[in-house]
């Protein structure tokens, strides 16, 4: 976790917490991650595809790109409602704060009650981190890939007047793995830009008591760590993001 000052790499992250941990920590918070994702995904995916296309339809096919970016900033906007209770439960379970979900449930409703699985700072900086991330992620897929599609039409064109063109079947491989690569290329840098909030994140919900606030975790990592310290967990993080 971007919770210790000290810097590790990944290999010796994962050495450390087997040996102090044992083979489940790799694993810590998997559960709540699965279940917290269901709701949130749901509410994202369902409010993206019905602002997409009612933005589409009103700004008109021109515009897609911006439908598309609006869209995702609105849908993760609400979405990070629903994915900040299972979030925080996930980090501090990860952060071995806690030893078991019901223990981390009892002990978060005992400090606030339900609202404290909301909690407005937790929540706005999932917002912060998510929003910019979707916009970029999705804005340099379709740039990225109207790219590559123009200038594969381009190229079968050449080869249509030279009566070489590729098969259908070998068409739809070469356009599914440009798409792969794309989605991987985009995801990874969006994920490297919103690292340092997601760092300001996890920080804060692992440990809100240490703090007076977002600024104070800001000024915090700044003052004690240096600016690398926005960037810790960046290769882990991108690694983890890109083939997914």
């Amino acid at each position: 976790q971007q919770n210790s000052v000290e810097r590790l790499s990944i290999v010796g992250a994962v050495n450390e917490l087997i040996s102090t941990r044992g083979t489940s920590a790799l694993f810590s918070g998997f559960g709540v991650a699965v279940i917290g994702s269901v709701p949130s995904m749901a509410v994202y995916f369902g409010v993206y595809q019905f602002l997409k296309k009612q933005l589409v339809n009103l700004w008109g096919p021109k515009w897609h790109i911006l439908a598309y970016a609006v869209s995702a900033a609105l849908s993760n906007f609400i979405a990070a409602w629903f994915r900040v209770p299972a979030e925080i439960l996930k980090v501090r379970l990860q952060a071995n704060v806690y030893s078991s979900v019901l223990e981390g449930i009892l002990d978060i409703h005992k400090r606030g009650g339900i609202g404290q699985f909301i909690e407005t700072q937790s929540v706005m900086l999932q917002i912060i981190r998510d929003v910019p991330y979707a916009v970029f992620c999705l804005v340099a897929y379709e740039l990225l890939r109207s790219a590559v599609m123009k200038s594969k039409t381009d190229d079968q064109s050449a080869k249509l007047k030279e009566e070489n063109a590729p098969a259908e079947g070998q068409k739809k491989a070469q356009l599914g793995f440009s798409s792969m690569w794309i989605g991987a290329v985009s995801g990874g840098l969006a994920s490297l830009l919103s690292n340092p909030m997601d760092v300001v994140k996890t920080r804060w919900m692992v440990a809100p008591a240490k703090y007076s606030g977002i600024g104070d975790v800001v000024m915090h990592l700044w003052n004690t760590e240096g600016t690398a310290a926005f960037f810790k967990g960046a290769t882990a993080r991108v690694s983890q993001k890109m083939p997914s």
